[in-house]
């Protein structure tokens, strides 16, 4: 069997410009990879269809998976017919949490099966990425990315900066179709930072100018739906983080550190109070 990491990301910006005609909206979005991850594999059968294995109760097993979409897109884009592959996936993202588990899943299958029959290229797997989920195209190629579109427009760069994120979720998933639109209806918008500074502090390892430059969007109607998610935002900068904002829709939440003990320390004090957390680092490398 052929397996691999699936990595979550986390959007340190996240900005909204536009709803587009087919429905989705145009944002952009600064995303970072962390090693927080999924372990997905996949192995041949004799049954001749696709099927998924996993022991978790969050996973769908028919079609509306989305490794199951992913590999159908691989094999759809390359005219391979013998689709007879068991697709294994233990889970360890929290799901609807706004960390993209799901788009990491799939993103790893596509890798894998591009392993398997050594067919597809970087510029061939975004495509193919593309057609399966927004965020699919840059889990499946990782690093740091600045994503546009609606986020299968990537443009990568390589971060200088050595980062740890303490990732967290206290309260329940959020639906990230309604948060969109409950965004779609807000009278007014809060101004924000620009993604392109905290572009430059990464471009540049500036800690300083990072930790004041990532914001979220969506935090204006996903707070308001989950307070719990400011409170755990000022419980991470009271344990030290420099900086905390939500990631994609949410609930999840995140802290950035720049020293590894203080990461896991704070890791430790919020899994002492029954929250879910993990303390990883920053991945800076890409994955194609």
């Amino acid at each position: 069997m052929l397996s691999e990491k699936a990595y979550a990301k986390i959007n340190l910006t996240l900005d909204i410009l536009s709803k587009r005609d087919d429905g989705f909206h145009e944002i952009e979005s600064l995303m970072q990879l962390t090693g927080l991850y999924d372990r997905v594999g996949i192995e041949k059968n004799a049954f001749g269809e696709l099927r998924m294995i996993s022991e978790s109760n969050s996973v769908p097993k028919n079609g509306d998976n989305i490794c199951i979409k992913a590999a159908n897109a691989y094999f759809d884009y390359f005219g391979i017919e013998d689709r007879g592959f068991d697709i294994h996936l233990s889970k360890n993202i929290p799901v609807c949490a706004g960390l993209g588990g799901g788009s990491a899943d799939g993103s790893a299958v596509i890798r894998l099966l591009a392993k398997y029959f050594s067919k597809g290229d970087k510029a061939e797997l975004c495509k193919i990425s593309a057609k399966v989920g927004s965020d699919v195209a840059f889990t499946t190629v990782g690093g740091t990315a600045v994503c546009r579109g609606r986020g299968e427009v990537m443009e990568s760069f390589q971060s200088r900066l050595c980062a740890y994120a303490v990732i967290a979720k206290n309260t329940a998933g959020l639906s990230t179709p309604q948060m969109y639109s409950l965004y779609d209806s807000l009278e007014s918008y809060e101004s924000h930072p620009l993604t392109s500074q905290c572009v430059e502090a990464l471009r540049n390892g500036d800690p300083e100018l990072m930790s004041k430059s990532v914001f979220n969007v969506m935090e204006q109607v996903s707070i308001p739906k989950r307070p719990a998610i400011a409170i755990l935002k000022e419980k991470m900068l009271s344990m030290g983080a420099k900086c905390s904002v939500m990631s994609g829709s949410g609930p999840s939440v995140f802290g950035v550190f720049f020293d590894e003990l203080g990461a896991k320390s704070c890791c430790d004090a919020l899994r002492k109070e029954k929250i879910t957390a993990y303390s990883v680092e920053f991945v800076n490398k890409t994955l194609i």
